[in-house]
């Protein structure tokens, strides 16, 4: 079964879904060492992993729902 939202035969949601996972799991381990060494380049990392992160999550969110709507 395969929804709609694909590219040449892939589905984009599971190939989206794994960047944000990525990004903020980064940015926690950013934020943990910004902690840890008191230093503020850390938590601005972990401020644009987040950002990168949920910019990739709303068009991963959008194909996930069009495959949901979709699958037969």
């Amino acid at each position: 079964m395969q929804g709609k939202a694909n590219f040449r035969g892939h589905p984009l949601h599971l190939i989206l879904i794994s960047f944000p996972v990525a990004l903020w799991t980064a940015a926690l381990f950013t934020d943990s060492v910004g902690t840890w060494q008191h230093e503020d380049f850390w938590f601005r990392m972990s401020v644009v992993l987040i950002a990168m992160g949920t910019a990739v999550a709303i068009p991963a969110s959008v194909c996930g729902y069009i495959d949901y709507r979709t699958i037969p």
